[in-house]
């Protein structure tokens, strides 16, 4: 975050002077008044106005700066998109050839996902979750894993037996124990550490 000290005739003058150096609004910043200034006497010993003036942290922005920044570094071509919601922020990524981003069972959009996270979170002090897709990967994957777990649970009442799924993040646990919760014929529960934390699907009675 850009942060500068400015001294002026008036907190008024040292807030603007402070907008021009870090080239923002007054909606982008927040200021901290370091010392008042005062007229002295007779126009001697007057002493300016000193302030703190620092870019505000707006967390859609940053997600936007962070992202722009890790992209350009694979030379591709695509348009960003980053909304706010009440719970969460969500960044998606559109364009062509973005398989790169993905990842083998999607494991480069988690982890860019996380260090997005990370580098959010370390600037506040309440938690964002945020959200990273990649031409709509994870509507596709959602639908693809709630699929899978009505076909899982199926084979587990079937063979009366517990079926084990392959590793998943905690996202896509929770979406196979969301899709699962209302079955009265099988309970699910997550063992086994990260990164090859796994959901069991296992039959009740």
């Amino acid at each position: 975050m850009k942060v500068v000290e400015i001294s002026a005739k008036t907190i008024e003058e040292a807030v603007e002077l402070g907008l021009q150096q870090l080239n923002l609004t007054k909606d982008e910043v927040e200021y901290e008044v370091l010392e008042y200034p005062t007229k002295g006497i007779l126009g001697i010993m007057a002493k300016p106005a000193k302030i703190l003036i620092r870019e505000k942290f707006i967390p859609v922005k940053e997600v936007k700066k962070f992202l722009d920044g890790v992209l350009k570094e694979f030379n591709i071509n695509y348009s960003l998109e980053v909304d706010e919601y009440p719970d969460f922020i969500k960044a998606k990524i559109t364009g062509d050839d973005l398989a790169i981003l993905i990842g083998k069972h999607g494991k480069t959009i988690d982890a860019l996902q996380y260090l997005l996270s990370l580098s959010i979170n370390k600037k506040t002090e309440e938690y964002i979750k945020v959200i990273l897709d990649v031409n709509g990967y994870r509507d596709k994957r959602e639908l693809t894993l709630e699929a899978l777990a009505i076909r899982q649970a199926e084979r587990a009442k079937k063979y009366k037996k517990k079926i084990v799924l392959e590793p998943m993040n905690a996202m896509e646990r929770r979406i196979i124990h969301s899709v699962l919760n209302d079955d009265p014929e099988v309970e699910t529960y997550s063992e086994g550490e990260e990164p090859n934390r796994r959901v069991v699907i296992e039959p009740i009675g």
